[in-house]
């Protein structure tokens, strides 16, 4: 009862409570344990040794050898390539730079070949290090006379292993190949033009009668079918055949005719489309992992001149394109016209938008007509699949620094050993005529010791480790409480190499956007001419249902006065919410109450306008549904809730076309048609997005919108205006009430006054505390010359093919200056459900939460109070605003370091981050005064910087884990650098997901992933990698001990082929089972108290000191079971003559089938029963086969063992002879009790009078009135049906 009260004191947070992971005498808690460490180091410098000198310009100068053959290095002194569009052509094309042929459209993912799979693998196996050690003793035993245990006991065991390896590894890649002949057996329509109907039935007849001809002329082979009719155009003087062609046979210039739901066989240049505009709609979700559709265009020349196969016939030009890019949002090149074609020399740019990718799917779309620019491995998807990354564990360093140790632990007893054997032979060898012909010489007898005890290094570790960790990533994805029924979601783990990593989490980098927050987008407020409005599309559409009162004369004596401020009092009190703000519906109404030509004030030009740049800067799709609503394909949710927003207050995106957005606005009965001019996307250097529009009034307007700070560099600021700090506008005198509205004729006529200006900046601050994304909007008025001049510098910018992202940068800014106010938008992005409680779980298991996002910092530090990351008690430090850094982050350092400052909330945003990074020395106090706060936000970040934070920290602090989340591609960077990448499959795409080792669906799972799953899989590796070490220590070292009864003569004391199956069938059932199975506390439990989680951080479960602890257990147990039979048999065979045991002296086979039989059993009862925690039927199971099994073993094969054989060890019949004696079972009973009994001494008295945290967690898990409370507490991590019932989950209950 007292382990329970320490554990409830435990569970109910109390900050005095002295109990630690150590014993009951330790007075430092555990979450001060995990507090008080920084893990910050301070770098070390590293000397560069000479032998490292040569071994880097060794790599410089193989690298550079390899770069001579490299293909894409030929390409990499060139920034375009360019190719013709031929009519006839029996070869393929050649790349003009290189003079070789463009490469063919077969896409390879499997590694290997029928011919280099074997030598491959065999280097790929031994060149890991174990693996080379049992190669070199698997050596040395084939010589004669120098291996006691048999000349292939370990080669076989060897090979086993590493052919399953190779094995797993040959089946994935044979699965690879399968999809790969899929792939590339696919068909496609390419367009095949021949001089006459004669010459195309001649080479259709030659190719299917000479189908190698196909291979030399690079034609389609004989599965090709003519699925078109010829069309043969009088007019002409070819014929056109569109023919069906695998896409392995696609070359760079073919003619490809992709119809609706068929896949982009290649990367292919939009010629023509049937749609309106050459519009054509891709779903691009097996690409970026994105499920809306994305709009394609071809360009207006080519859509309107090849609508017929003859058309693309007739067709000449030039192709000039960018080189092989993985970039999936980018393509700079252009077209190529003949001068004879249009009678001058014309270009047309090619971007993204005129590029259909391979990986992409066709939708609502008839038909395309593309031109193969890039085939096979240059395809931006093969481009971007070849990126991957690889991580290994923190626990394999211990585990590594455990093999060392076994591995001078061997050197030393071989070394030993040998020196006894010699030193034996020297004064007995004399005498002992016997064993003059088996005598070794002195380097004989050291390599028969290294092999006798070279399997001390458990040659299965490997293997099985990789079926444990298969099988625990197996059960995070069948966990039912991380599957979202929602988004029928479940978790995934795409890795098992760092299970155990979970379980050991110090630092968590997190993204807000989508990863707190839900990523749906609310238009909340917004600021126009100086006032704030809110916006509650409920509330504008119950007043847009109610009748609207119509002002009347009355004859009783009411005047019109009366009437009219009866009307005007009505309609504030409407249009004034309950908490006192203004509506939009004020705005709606004072743009839609206008009577016919009636004039605008300068208020409601203002508002109008401000509605107009909501409704038409943005790129999103209008589609029309069947029940006639609307939906927006938007780029981005902001862009949605925008034009959402538009429409609800009455300016609805009807039409989207190249050229024009169709208006529809309430009381107007004719729509606006807004024609566009330019439109400069948004990019996350840029931060903004602007569009040049032709309003029907003919004037020129560019709107832009983006983040505040980028649009106020660039806007004419009103005069009089305060001056600007970094982040805001410091407003020092607000005059409270506008100035006189001035009435000018057009937008021209709109002046930006001070208190508009200074009211908006106020509003933008508000905004920002609240947690809102807020968007600043400003627009400048071109005249026509201005904007042809600009235009004509734009189109030249995006003509270019190298760095034209760059330049049309460079010339935006020329036209995004001088900007004026219209006003400021104000988006809501909910957190997501459990965020809150999440991060307090996190941060009380001992982690160090930092969030790296890019909104600005008001909103960063208002979303860190929202989602408890930051406290009312903590202390913010924010960097960014002091002019010496350095002294500032000393100091700050200084103060948490002596307590002055508690729960310290650290705050830098990119800018400030940007000049860290270029002096080492400033990053480094970063990183160390990141690692003393309590919470770091860091705002205004790009994704590279998001990475340099996470590489930083890892440098800085090389002992701790790190794990980023996120949800988008920006995230990707992130995710690749920490040691645990998770990826949350959200809005914004999969592709953080697909480059996560981990993902889910909601934020709140990750902690039943850290504290739960990570928990149990370090543990488990802990307990599997000890389980195994001990049990070839216990087995093995019995060799060493039989020797002081051999004369040190290296004698085995096992038969060969039972002594290699050990490892194998008789002592890894018991350990895999642990490193399955084993639970030492129940999932509410370590949900219920998070502080258990510090056990990993503190390596509680695995190091040197755990390791040597279990080792010299095993050395005891060994001891035991060879000197107690030993002794036994040879005492009581003197005084019984030889007949009280085992009917007189046993031969040295039957001695070591006894110890091997005590040892199968010691060595199960100690990893199932003794140190294993969570005994299920399982392990009962796992335990009881093992055993089973060896004796199933030792019958047949002491049976099956031809008698001719039966030299020195007399094997046949012997075990079923020993195993008829009671005394066999006594013997066995007896030694295995001696050998047991410490160990479970041990234990009880550990987990009594020294118990540790687990320990007493162990103990209070028995008691219902507190398991009672601990399953209340988890019940909010549970997995909860959705309420609709409709919906149910795949995934299991919960694993073992």
């Amino acid at each position: 009862m007292d382990l329970v009260r320490r554990a409830r004191a435990w569970s109910s947070a109390s900050t005095d409570t002295s109990f630690s992971f150590g014993s009951v005498a330790s007075t430092t808690p555990l979450t001060e344990q995990a507090s008080s460490r920084t893990y910050y180091e301070p770098p070390k410098k590293k000397k560069d040794t000479s032998l490292e000198l040569l071994w880097k310009r060794w790599m410089i100068i193989w690298v550079a050898s390899l770069k001579r053959f490299s293909r894409r290095n030929e390409q990499a002194a060139y920034t375009t390539r360019t190719f013709p569009i031929v009519k006839y052509r029996n070869s393929p094309l050649k790349n003009a730079q290189t003079g070789k042929p463009f490469i063919s459209n077969t896409i390879r993912t499997a590694r290997y070949t029928f011919w280099d799979f074997l030598p491959r693998q065999l280097v790929a196996q031994f060149s890991k290090l174990a693996n080379f050690y049992f190669l070199f003793v698997a050596a040395i035993q084939l010589v004669p006379s120098w291996s006691p245990t048999g000349r292939y006991t370990t080669l076989l065991p060897l090979a086993i292993f590493t052919s399953i390896a190779m094995a797993h590894e040959g089946y994935d890649d044979w699965r690879r190949s399968v999809a790969d002949k899929q792939e590339n057996a696919k068909t496609a329509k390419v367009l095949r033009v021949y001089h006459s109907h004669a010459d195309a039935e001649t080479i259709e007849s030659s190719k299917r009668a000479k189908p190698w001809l196909n291979r030399i002329w690079n034609r389609p082979t004989r599965s090709e079918n003519l699925d078109y009719a010829m069309n043969d155009n009088s007019k002409s003087n070819h014929v056109c055949v569109w023919q069906s062609v695998k896409w392995s046979d696609l070359q760079v210039g073919d003619y490809v005719m992709v119809e609706k739901n068929q896949w982009i066989p290649a990367d292919l240049i939009l010629l023509h489309s049937p749609e309106e505009q050459g519009l054509c709609y891709l779903e691009t979700a097996a690409l970026d992992g994105e499920t809306n559709h994305k709009s394609r265009q071809a360009t207006p020349y080519t859509n309107s001149l090849l609508r017929t196969p003859e058309d693309l016939a007739a067709f000449e030009g030039t192709v000039v394109t960018e080189m092989p890019d993985p970039n999936l949002y980018q393509f700079d090149g252009y077209l190529q016209l003949p001068t004879r074609q249009t009678q001058i020399k014309t270009s047309y740019p090619l971007t993204i938008n005129n590029v259909l990718l391979r990986g992409t799917l066709l939708r609502n779309t008839a038909f395309v007509y593309g031109l193969v620019a890039f085939t096979g491995e240059e395809t931006k998807i093969r481009l971007n699949s070849t990126m991957s990354h690889t991580k290994s564990p923190r626990i394999q360093h211990a585990i590594n620094r455990a093999i060392i140790a076994m591995f001078v632990f061997l050197v030393a007893l071989s070394a030993l050993f040998s020196a006894l054997s010699i030193t034996w032979n020297k004064r007995n060898l004399a005498g002992a005529w016997y064993l003059h012909e088996s005598h070794q010489d002195e380097t004989g007898t050291v390599f028969q010791f290294i092999i006798l005890f070279n399997t001390l290094i458990p040659i299965s570790l490997y293997v099985t480790m990789e079926i444990v960790k298969l099988l625990q990533a197996l059960y995070i994805s069948w966990d039912r409480d991380m599957y979202h029924a929602e988004t029928d979601t479940p978790a995934q783990a795409q890795t098992c190499t760092i299970n155990e990593d979970l379980g050991q989490i110090s630092f968590v980098f997190s993204d807000k956007t989508g990863t707190l927050t839900d990523n749906v987008m609310e238009f909340r407020k917004c600021s126009v001419g100086g006032f704030s409005y809110t916006h509650d599309p409920a509330e504008i559409q119950a007043s847009l249902e109610q009748p609207q009162p119509q002002p009347t004369r009355k004859r009783n004596g009411h005047s019109r006065e009366q009437s009219k401020t009866d009307l005007e009092s009505n309609r504030l009190s409407r249009i004034i919410r309950h908490d006192g703000e203004l509506s939009t519906l004020s705005l709606a109404r004072r743009v839609h109450g206008l009577k016919p030509r009636q004039s605008l004030n300068t208020h409601t030009l203002r508002d109008r306008f401000f509605m107009i740049a909501l409704a038409v800067c943005h790129t999103a799709v209008p589609e029309m549904n069947d029940d006639n609503s609307i939906t927006y394909q938007a780029a981005s949710p902001d862009e949605a809730a925008l034009v959402s927003a538009a429409r609800e207050l009455g300016f609805t995106v009807i039409e989207r076309t190249l050229r024009s957005i169709t208006l529809k606005i309430n009381g107007e009965d004719d729509p606006m048609i807004v024609e566009i001019l330019n439109i400069i996307e948004f990019t996350s250097d840029r931060k903004r997005m602007s569009i040049v529009i032709k309003l029907p009034t003919d004037e020129i307007i560019l709107i832009c919108k983006g983040a505040d700070s980028v649009i106020l560099e660039r806007m004419d600021i009103p005069a009089e205006t305060p001056a600007r700090s970094e982040d805001a506008w410091a407003i020092e005198s607000v005059p409270q009430s506008p100035i006189s509205p001035h009435h000018n004729e057009g937008l021209d006529g709109l002046r930006d006054t001070r208190w508009e200006f200074a009211r908006t900046m106020e509003h933008l601050q508000d905004y920002a505390t609240d947690g809102l994304r807020t968007l600043l909007y400003a627009y400048r008025v071109l005249s026509p010359a201005q904007y042809d001049e600009w235009n004509e510098l734009y189109q030249e910018a995006c003509l270019a093919v190298s760095e034209r992202q760059k330049k049309v940068s460079k010339t935006a800014e020329l036209i995004e200056c001088k900007l004026r106010l219209i006003g400021a938008s104000a988006i809501e992005d909910k957190l997501q459900e459990g965020v809150p409680e999440a991060i307090e779980c996190i941060r009380a298991a001992g982690m160090r939460i930092w969030m790296l996002t890019g909104d600005k910092r008001e909103t960063a530090i208002n979303i860190g109070y929202s989602c408890r990351l930051i406290h009312s008690n903590s202390n913010l430090i924010v960097l960014g605003e002091q002019k010496d850094l350095r002294s500032y982050m000393e100091q700050a350092i200084l103060d948490l370091q002596n307590n002055v400052a508690s729960h310290a909330a650290f705050v830098v945003d990119g800018a400030t981050l940007e000049v860290l990074a270029q002096e080492e020395d400033l990053l480094e106090l970063f990183c160390h005064l990141g690692c003393l706060s309590s919470t770091v936000i860091c705002c205004r970040v790009s994704p590279s910087q998001k990475a340099l934070v996470v590489k930083s920290i890892r440098r800085s602090a090389p002992r701790a884990v790190t794990l980023a989340i996120g949800d988008g591609a920006n995230d990707i960077a992130m995710i690749q650098e920490a040691h645990v990448g998770i990826g949350i499959t959200g809005k914004e795409g999969m592709q953080a997901s697909r480059a996560s080792d981990y993902c889910f669906a909601q934020f709140r799972f990750l902690c039943k992933l850290l504290l739960v799953h990570g928990h149990w899989s370090y543990v488990r590796v802990s307990r599997f990698v000890l389980g195994t070490f001990a049990k070839v220590v216990t087995f093995y070292l019995t060799q060493g001990v039989y020797q002081f009864w051999t004369g040190f003569s290296g004698t085995s004391l096992y038969e060969s082929w039972t002594l290699s199956m050990y490892n194998t069938l008789f002592s890894s059932l018991p350990v895999i089972s642990v490193g399955i199975f084993e639970q030492d506390l129940n999932a509410k439990t370590l949900l219920a108290n998070p502080h258990l989680y510090i056990q990993g951080q503190l390596n509680q479960a695995f190091d040197l000191r755990i390791f040597i602890t279990w080792v010299t257990t095993s050395v005891y147990q060994a001891i035991v079971v060879v000197v107690v039979p030993i002794a036994l048999i040879s005492g009581l065979h003197d005084k019984t003559n030889g007949g009280f045991l085992l009917e007189g002296a046993p031969q040295i086979y039957t001695l070591g089938c006894i110890i091997y039989t005590i040892i199968v059993i010691v060595v199960t009862l100690v990893i199932s029963y003794v140190e294993n925690h969570n005994q299920t039927w399982i392990s009962h199971l796992f335990a009881w086969i093992e055993l089973i099994g060896f004796f199933v073993y030792q019958i047949i094969y002491g049976y099956a063992y031809p008698v001719g054989n039966s030299r020195q060890y007399d094997v046949h019949g012997d075990f079923i002879r020993i195993a008829g004696q009671p005394t066999f079972w006594l013997l066995v009973i007896l030694v295995t009790t001696v050998a047991l009994l410490p160990s479970i001494a041990l234990k009880v008295l550990k987990n009594t009078v020294l118990p540790n945290v687990t320990a007493a967690f162990q103990q209070a898990e028995k008691d219902p009135e507190v398991s009672a409370q601990w399953d209340e507490i988890a019940s909010k991590w549970e997995y909860e049906e959705p309420s609709d019932g409709n919906v149910t989950s795949p995934i299991v209950e919960s694993q073992p």
